[in-house]
């Protein structure tokens, strides 16, 4: 049934995704026409895109007052008292999708009662069979984005929120969601651009910001990353994170000054947070104040002692200073809570064999020496050949 010529104006801002304007002409016809049921059930939909569930929860209630079988009312109605938890509500959901002519509405409310129980597969398919009654859907498509990112699927995901960013070109989250998705698929310099145009069109939104200071660390680009930082400085004032970011940036450009200064301050405002202090603890590194480096990390040792970057730099700094038995109760530590970490194990092999204990330090190698990084594998065949008392021999290579 075609909707009524007094929902009209509504449902083409509806279209245009103008949900206020929407919203006042729904409730401008509805003055004069109180029983028109398609203005009611547009009124809901412009107050959910609104963030408004219980104005929403209202408008739908007069839906079916009017019209009791009105099946995308009660498909909406049932979702809002959804609470993840309920398997009433999610029969009745998969009913009203299953039934005959059922429409975009019943089958996006069954989709997202599903993604509420972590039920990604059947969410998926729900969603798909929404998107076929109404393919221009920017809210569907974003869904189905982030159901393929966690299956591991980024490539659909960056096609799904590709479409659904030029479906809604005046939002940005699409936007931040592809950039991630460019970012999973490595495709850093793509992302960097989808990032750049939604942070020129929406410059004061924080999450963007926060993504182009990732992209551009990733990518090699600290000045990006240290321009990303101060623009959140300027968003979140009083926040220790950016101070931290900034910190974190300059330091990678090896302005050792400016970056102790940015994570000064920023310990400043966030004494118990671990970042900052351990990358303080970097700078001191890298600025051969070795002694100070020492302090800030067996100070979080005391606080954060299974925390695997800071305490692994600790054992690095007590391996240098040849104290292989403190370094050892470091990385003992730390191999209860991370088994699997090759650096781990590495660290740990050389602690023994400085401390003559040959037999360990080799059976501390066999993990690192399965491990799938090239580099760390190459690194422990150089110290079990030191521990045999051998020089490492150059491969023979066979014509």
């Amino acid at each position: 049934m075609n909707p009524s010529e007094h929902a009209q104006p509504g449902l083409q801002l509806l279209a245009r995704r103008d949900f206020a304007a929407a919203v006042s002409a729904f409730e401008a016809a509805l003055r004069s026409q109180p029983q028109d049921v398609d203005c009611w059930f547009g009124l809901a939909r412009a107050q959910l895109a609104l963030g408004q569930p219980e104005a929403a929860r209202k408008s739908l209630a007069r839906t079916v007052a009017i019209s009791p079988q009105h099946p995308a009312a009660r498909a909406l109605s049932a979702s809002l008292d959804d609470d993840g938890d309920s398997p009433g509500i999610l029969k009745e959901l998969a009913s009203l999708a299953q039934a005959p002519g059922a429409g975009f509405a019943e089958h996006y409310a069954h989709a997202q009662a599903l993604l509420r129980r972590g039920m990604d597969a059947e969410a998926s398919q729900a969603l798909r069979a929404a998107l076929t009654l109404h393919p221009e859907s920017p809210q569907a498509l974003v869904d189905l984005g982030q159901v393929a990112l966690r299956q591991g699927r980024p490539e659909k995901a960056r096609e799904a929120f590709r479409v659904a960013s030029g479906l809604a070109p005046g939002e940005w989250m699409p936007r931040l969601l592809h950039a991630r998705a460019l970012m999973a698929l490595k495709d850093f310099g793509a992302a960097m651009g989808v990032l750049t145009e939604a942070v020129t069109a929406h410059p004061r939104e924080a999450p963007l910001q926060e993504a182009r200071f990732q992209c551009a660390l990733v990518m090699g680009e600290p000045q990006k990353a240290v321009e990303a930082a101060r623009a959140l400085e300027a968003l979140k004032p009083g926040d220790a994170n950016p101070l931290y970011q900034r910190g974190l940036a300059l330091l990678t450009m090896g302005k050792l000054p400016e970056s102790a200064q940015a994570l000064q301050e920023a310990i400043q405002r966030a004494p118990e947070a671990l970042e900052p202090r351990h990358a303080l603890a970097q700078v001191r590194t890298a600025q051969g104040q070795h002694a100070e480096a020492l302090a800030v990390l067996e100070e979080l040792h005391r606080t954060a002692p299974r925390a695997l970057e800071p305490m692994l730099d600790l054992s690095r700094l007590y391996l240098a200073e040849e104290r292989a038995a403190e370094a050892e109760r470091v990385l003992r530590v730390l191999s209860e809570e991370h088994p699997k970490e090759p650096r781990v194990g590495l660290n740990l092999a050389l602690a023994l064999f400085k401390q003559g204990r040959k037999p360990e330090a080799l059976s501390a190698l066999e993990p690192v020496k399965a491990s799938n990084d090239a580099a760390l594998v190459e690194q422990a065949r150089k110290l079990e050949a030191q521990i045999h008392g051998a020089p490492m021999r150059p491969p023979i290579i066979r014509g």
